[in-house]
């Protein structure tokens, strides 16, 4: 699969085990509320809520791989694989530092960490003790993102698929066990979640490795052999990922500030219904996400081919992939809502509270299905500068809608969700207008 076509084929065959290597944190975070929301409210707020400050960090690498992801494609187009082992040990490098930098601080003080976002000082006692025993994980995570992006660069995604299924599993296992104690466990409640996910992760790498090891890629690629730290190489490691890293980031803290704003305005019960909405969306846009990711390893492959004509026709194929799969996604949740909000609280008293809402994540999983796709191609052909800049000016678009919202109405959870839609909109538009009409083509052509 060193140079790819873009058909639809191809496209099944990469996604598939992407829907499982991308579900994974959603459904942690999934295991992680379904847990709390059966010990009490505040545990389920608090790890709800906390567990987005660790995925913020968890993005960020998965933004930087991102980059990875896209140079190893290019490289594979380019029949270029001798270079794929220093891209992969330089990006290693790179996160591991940055890796020792977060823990530090989430670590040795995360309460005054969470005092910048939170008030409620219970909220804020519970995620120090929920993040001293999830940062850890930090350094498993991203070893294992820049892998995932080896093996999704080089079109062998079954090895994250296995590797996150594995993840999922131990995760369900290791919190039942530590959570509530089971087999002579003390019960650990919020760090029993906390320390569940990072022992997850950990076992995760060992499926990576085996991976490696079946793909020869300890010996065709040259990885992890750490021969020297290529500053050429990790210059265009950062043009590439900084920007997605830097899109990434703003878009997680405006986030963040939409559920700041569900705290401090409408309360705490209203930000736990939020927490259940929110790994219901996240958990059936996986398969958006999915096909976002393998718009990376296909543009990327094809920007290295120099077959710039071709990424048009394939953009449309993407996108029609990625609506049906969410229509289908939609009329799995649309006629049971009621069951999957119950399934994750375990409780029947936010279902009301959650459908109204629920119906306008519907809306925000179509809008995501199209924009999603475009802004990724113009990721993949290496104008990271312009995706950059297209997240910015979205953002700031969607802070604004948010805190007219929040301030200015009368508003509820149904319209406070709307504030996605908005969000996605204003990426398709911006997305669509560079894509017709920036000649991109001719910077792909030129490329040796």
């Amino acid at each position: 699969m060193a140079q790819l076509k873009g058909s639809y084929k191809e496209i099944f065959v990469l996604t598939a085990p992407l829907l499982l290597a991308n579900a994974s944190h959603t459904f942690i975070a999934i295991t992680d509320t379904m847990f709390m929301s059966r010990l009490d409210e505040t545990a389920l707020a608090t790890v709800g809520y906390i567990a987005m400050f660790y995925m913020l960090l968890v993005v960020i690498g998965y933004s930087f791989s991102k980059g990875v992801q896209i140079l190893v494609a290019k490289r594979m187009g380019e029949r270029n694989e001798a270079r794929i082992g220093n891209i992969v040990d330089n990006s290693i490098i790179l996160l591991l530092a940055l890796a020792v930098v977060l823990f530090v601080v989430l670590f040795f003080f995360p309460e005054y960490f969470l005092s910048i976002f939170i008030k409620d000082p219970v909220l804020i006692k519970t995620g120090a003790i929920f993040l001293k025993y999830r940062t850890p994980g930090i350094f498993f995570n991203y070893f294992g993102v820049v892998l995932i992006s080896y093996f999704s660069g080089i079109g062998k995604t079954i090895y994250p698929g296995l590797a996150m299924l594995v993840m999922c599993g131990s995760n369900i296992l290791l919190n039942w066990l530590l959570v509530f104690g089971h087999w002579g466990i003390p019960q650990m409640g919020v760090a029993g979640s906390g320390l569940a996910s990072t022992l997850a992760e950990v076992i995760s790498i060992f499926v990576l490795l085996f991976g490696i090891m079946m793909v020869k890629g300890f010996k065709n690629h040259q990885l992890l052999h750490f021969k020297s730290i290529d500053k050429l190489e990790i210059k265009e490691l950062l043009r590439m990922g900084l920007p997605i890293v830097g899109q990434t980031f703003i878009g997680f803290i405006s986030w963040i500030y939409f559920f700041s704003c569900i705290e401090n305005i409408m309360g705490k019960h209203d930000l736990a219904v939020s927490n259940l909405l929110k790994p219901i969306y996240q958990f059936f846009a996986v398969p958006v996400w999915s096909l976002a990711n393998s718009v990376n390893t296909v543009i990327g492959n094809m920007t290295g081919q120099g077959k710039a004509d071709e990424i048009s026709k394939i953009t449309k194929r993407f996108i029609v992939v990625s609506v049906g799969v969410t229509m289908v996604m939609i009329a799995i949740l649309l006629p049971f809502p009621a069951f999957w909000i119950e399934l994750i609280s375990g409780k029947t008293e936010y279902t009301k509270d959650c459908l109204e809402a629920l119906y306008v994540v519907y809306a925000a999983m179509l809008m995501m299905a199209v924009s999603l796709i475009m802004f990724n191609v113009i990721v993949s052909i290496g104008s990271t500068l312009i995706s950059l800049t297209i997240e910015i000016i979205s953002i700031i678009l969607y802070i604004v809608y948010t805190y007219f919202l929040f301030h200015y109405t009368s508003i509820n959870l149904a319209w406070a969700w709307s504030t996605e839609i908005i969000y996605w909109l204003i990426i398709a538009i911006l997305s669509y207008i560079f894509l017709k009409t920036y000649d991109w083509k001719k910077k792909i052509r030129i490329q040796p």
